[in-house]
């Protein structure tokens, strides 16, 4: 885990404790099943309030009352399929 320029989990930890959060974001961290438990595990040290660690399409939905939290479904083909139509020819007469 990476401290020159992110902050450790320990210390994410005690600031979401002292700051009291409706709801801690963990991002822009190694959020890879490996190493997940070992962060989450830090983080519950010191902090045992609302968090999402955060993968790619999350979102909130936040409101005055809730604050929601869901993952999108990501579209697994990003770019489209290729025609099974052969191509039609230019019309040559154009007007």
């Amino acid at each position: 885990m990476s401290t020159l320029v992110h902050t450790a989990a320990p210390v994410f930890g005690k600031i979401m404790a002292m700051t009291e959060p409706k709801r801690a974001v963990a991002y822009h961290f190694q959020n890879d099943p490996d190493t997940i438990a070992d962060v989450v595990t830090a983080v519950r040290q010191y902090y045992d309030g609302p968090v999402d660690f955060a993968v790619d399409g999350m979102t909130w939905n936040i409101t005055l009352d809730e604050i929601v939290t869901r993952v999108e479904v990501m579209n697994s083909q990003p770019f489209p399929p290729p025609s099974v139509t052969p191509r039609q020819p230019e019309n040559e007469h154009k007007e």
